[in-house]
This record gives C-alpha cells, sequence and structure tokens, in this order.
C-alpha cells in the first residue's frame, strides 16, 4: 500500500488511481512510471520556488507587500499545477497508454489536477508561513 493509498483524492476512479501508481500497460506490474511521483516533486518544488521568491526573491520589495501580490503567487502555483496534473494524466488517455482493464476518463484526469491543485495550495502555504519569518518586507503576509 502506497502512502497516495491514504491521502485525499477528490472523486477521482479507482481505476485511474492504479494506472497514477504505475500500473504497467500489460497490467501486470507496477513498473511504468508513477505520476504520483513526478506531481508531488512538481508541487513541493513549484510551491517552495515560488514562495521563496516572493518572500526572499523577485517580489521581496515593498511595492509587492500586500495580500493581493501574495494571493497572486499561491494562484499562479495552483493553476500551473492543476495544468501539469490533468495534462500529465490526459497525455495517457489520450495516447491509450494504460492497462485496457482500467477505465477513466478525461473527468477523471481534471479530478486528479484538481485534487494536485488543493495539495499545491496547501504547500504553498506551509512554505508561505516558514518563509514570512525571515522576510523583512513581507513579514506580516498574508496575516
Amino acid at each position: 500500500m502506497s502512502i497516495f493509498d491514504n491521502l485525499v483524492r477528490f472523486g477521482y476512479s479507482k481505476d485511474l488511481h492504479e494506472h497514477l501508481k504505475g500500473l504497467d500497460t500489460k497490467c501486470e506490474t507496477y513498473n511504468a512510471t508513477s505520476v504520483y511521483q513526478l506531481v508531488t516533486a512538481f508541487v513541493l518544488v513549484v510551491s517552495f520556488i515560488v514562495m521563496l521568491n516572493y518572500y526572499r526573491g523577485i517580489f521581496h520589495r515593498p511595492r509587492f507587500t500586500g495580500r493581493s501580490g501574495w494571493f497572486l503567487q499561491l494562484l499562479f502555483v495552483v493553476v500551473v499545477t492543476f495544468l501539469f496534473a490533468y495534462l500529465r494524466a490526459n497525455r495517457d488517455l489520450s495516447n491509450s497508454n494504460f492497462c485496457k482493464d482500467l477505465v477513466f476518463n478525461s473527468s477523471d484526469c481534471a479530478l486528479f489536477g484538481l485534487t494536485a491543485a488543493v495539495y499545491a495550495f496547501v504547500f504553498s502555504f506551509i512554505f508561505s508561513m516558514l518563509f514570512k519569518y525571515f522576510s523583512i518586507h513581507h513579514k506580516n503576509i498574508p496575516f
């Protein structure tokens, strides 16, 4: 059982879940590329870099101090993550690169993208709370 079996998934099918875990096209083993690992790494890296950039990088300036600038950073992470997760899951669906015993569709891929976007929001918020203590101009952002 993987960690993804225990995480909250927003309604996408168990068949897509099996595919995302790395079930090969012959439906025998889990040796195909794990989309979960790829998306998890993407979420962590993008959330970290964007929040670090806001609190210590290019946006670490007085004129960007404000909740709206912070919110736009969060929105950017969420949208980019949704698109990456959706497109990565949907690519295998459109190329028929999955076990033929599995049944899932593009709405399942969109729900997977939504799930990844929610986790991106959570991790971005956590990174934001950590970085704000080391910030000069954004010490009170988001609150």
